[in-house]
């Protein structure tokens, strides 16, 4: 959604300065209670947990699919083949997640999964940027859990695999502070639900 409604936004109003900044769920969420930021594009939160002064609304859910390094597949490691990966390799295998303080929603989400299946969960290496998990899982040191729309991230070296049975599904949404009058705020929320239901081809 992110590429759309920052090409329409531009479009549609060229003489807003647009700055993007990537950070966790978190970060963002402290980000918008300082007034740092206008708009966030985070891992649902709680409604319980989710302060008053903010509005939420959902733009994406998706299943959890598994990033696997391509050379264990290539070597024919045990569990590993093209196709549907069943979750007992999965959990066989070293796990690359986010630190739980980072991205508590998402941590829990994973090791919920491994609970369901009662599997020991423990993390092999942490990583902050979803970017960087791709990038380890590439290397070879491990899996990683991440949401379906990741497959557009091509990296060499990793292959993304559908796990058998339920897995977890993961929301996305857009957050930002309920009584905030900034129009240029409440036009770029405009433009990215549109970008939701209207998603572009090309940019």
């Amino acid at each position: 959604m992110l590429p759309a409604a920052v090409g329409r936004f531009r479009a549609a109003y060229p003489n807003v300065e647009l700055s993007l900044r990537e950070a966790t769920s978190d970060v963002q969420i402290d980000a918008l209670l300082r007034s740092e930021v206008d708009v966030g594009i985070v891992i649902a939160p709680p409604s319980s947990s989710l302060s008053q002064t903010l509005s939420y609304r959902p733009i994406l859910r998706e299943p959890l699919i598994a990033a696997v390094p391509s050379s264990w597949i290539d070597e024919g490691r045990d569990g590993f083949c093209e196709g549907i990966l069943q979750p007992a390799a999965f959990f066989a295998a070293p796990l690359i997640l986010f630190p739980r303080r980072s991205a508590p929603i998402f941590h829990d989400l994973v090791s919920g999964y491994f609970a369901e299946h009662r599997s020991a969960f423990s993390v092999f290496q942490e990583a902050i940027q979803m970017q960087t998990i791709i990038g380890l899982v590439g290397s070879g040191m491990g899996v990683a859990l991440v949401p379906q729309s990741m497959t557009r991230l091509q990296r060499d070296g990793v292959t993304y695999l559908p796990l058998s049975g339920r897995v977890p599904t993961v929301e996305t949404g857009l957050l930002w502070r309920t009584n905030d009058r900034n129009a240029a705020c409440a036009n770029f929320l405009a433009v990215a639900n549109a970008s939701v239901h209207q998603p572009a081809q090309a940019l």
